[in-house]
């Protein structure tokens, strides 16, 4: 495919291509690795302004529905048809699961952000409060531990550098990955890693 305009998103899914180009999300069968019936799934995935505040992921999740950072909507496709949903709004940059369906995200300043239950279950019970169970942060701690001072996203904050330029905290966390594969060792799995441009 050529001359896409800032793509920001794609998933294999449905035996094509579900990609971003903002504002819409197409879909694409692939045919002999041609894309071939382009399909509008949604004529407004992204609603204007920066691109860095915009829907990101296209995640397929263990309940056969598509889900996305940075964004309230999630699509499935049944019988030919792209439908789309609300659900709970997830943070900033990136979105990953784990091996139970537990969907983890992220923002600038909070490394992992998780849901502790499957998705759209909680609003299925009034008696659990959303806020036990949803958007909670899984570290605390924000810090991170440099060798030596670099280059830093909005270093001239007060608190953001110690006495030696130093960060302190992270301050671009990104594209948070439960890691779920066989090449390293086995004391990794399920283990999460986070980006720190």
């Amino acid at each position: 495919m050529e001359n896409l305009i800032l793509p920001r998103a794609i998933a294999h899914v449905y035996g094509g291509l579900l990609y971003a180009e903002p504002p819409k999300l197409w879909f694409v069968d692939i045919q002999d690795d041609k894309p071939v019936n382009k399909v509008l799934v949604d004529a407004h995935y992204t609603h204007g302004g920066n691109v860095e505040h915009q829907p990101n992921g296209l995640m397929m999740h263990i309940d056969n529905w598509i889900y996305n950072a940075k964004s309230s909507a999630r699509y499935q496709r049944k019988n030919g048809k792209s439908i789309k949903e609300s659900t709970r709004f997830r943070d900033q940059w990136g979105i990953s699961r784990d091996n139970f369906g537990r969907i983890y995200y992220n923002n600038n300043s909070t490394q992992l952000i998780g849901d502790y239950v499957l998705p759209n279950t909680s609003s299925k019970n009034k008696h659990q409060l959303i806020s036990e169970s949803l958007g909670k942060r899984t570290i605390n701690n924000n810090r991170v531990f440099l060798l030596h001072a670099t280059a830093v996203n909005r270093g001239y904050i007060p608190g953001r550098l110690d006495k030696d330029s130093i960060l302190i905290n992270i301050p671009a966390a990104c594209g948070p990955v439960i890691y779920r594969g066989d090449k390293f060792p086995s004391t990794y799995n399920q283990n999460a890693f986070v980006w720190a441009p």
